[in-house]
């Protein structure tokens, strides 16, 4: 006796990605070096810098794809200048 094979239909194409295009802005911040008290020196969140405390930034980078600016920078300056150059 033989047995039937059946196949599944494969399932239909996802139009998710078609449907949501891809944000490209960037929202850049800033890590940061502040001088504090020693007893807050283990605290991790946020907290309220005194008036004139000096913040001292130490890389910048975008918050969704965490890429430094700089590299983002040079990618966006490479990308126009092949569409300036029509390749």
């Amino acid at each position: 006796m033989k047995r039937a094979e059946t196949k599944a239909a494969p399932p239909p194409p996802s139009t998710k990605s078609a449907q949501t295009p891809h944000d490209l802005s960037h929202t850049w911040v800033v890590t940061a070096e502040i001088q504090v008290e020693q007893r807050i020196a283990d605290f991790r969140g946020s907290f309220k810098a005194t008036t004139g405390q000096r913040v001292d930034a130490m890389e910048v980078y975008c918050k969704g794809c965490r890429r430094p600016h700089n590299e983002v920078k040079a990618l966006v300056t490479t990308e126009t200048a092949i569409t300036l150059s029509g390749q």
